[in-house]
């Protein structure tokens, strides 16, 4: 068999399976009808499952929207020092991660204390060391991270 007749014959093998393609495909169009799966149910469920459990607030206010019956009501997102440590600082500062100060150690605070509340404000909101400007929270105001500061102080006072 020269090249000749290997092409010849490989265009003819090639062109066979391809009609026989076809007309399986055409065939199986005929037979299966087209069935859309647009149950409302199943879609409605499979979201209401894969949705975020919460949503970021990344407006620039300092309050969260909290809805009530219907209305927007606008709330202070920390009512408290206690509030602010749990949720921004506990976490370093209970274990004393990274060389932190400990919450309540006196030995840990108190040349901190020595150098005056408006140098641990300054800290806190700037960030100091291994510690991130507002612990990590750049979108609380400052005044929450006053909050926090003044909680931890009267700890070891």
């Amino acid at each position: 068999m020269n090249d000749k007749q290997f092409t010849t014959f490989f265009l003819g093998v090639m062109g066979l399976l391809l009609v026989i393609f076809f007309i399986i495909f055409f065939i199986a169009q005929i037979v299966s009808p087209e069935t859309k799966k647009t149950d409302s149910f199943t879609t409605n469920s499979v979201v209401s499952r894969i949705e975020p459990v919460g949503k970021l607030n990344y407006s620039d206010t300092e309050t969260a929207e909290v809805k009530s019956k219907g209305e927007l009501v606008k709330t202070d997102l920390y009512s408290s020092g206690e509030e602010v440590y749990n949720a921004v600082c506990q976490s370093c500062h209970t274990s004393g991660i990274l060389n932190s100060p400990k919450y309540a150690n006196k030995a840990d605070w108190q040349n901190r204390l020595s150098k005056g509340k408006d140098k641990l404000y300054y800290n806190a909101i700037n960030g100091i060391g291994a510690m991130p400007a507002k612990g990590g929270r750049s979108d609380l105001d400052d005044k929450y991270i006053e909050m926090g500061v003044d909680y931890i102080i009267q700890s070891v006072e």
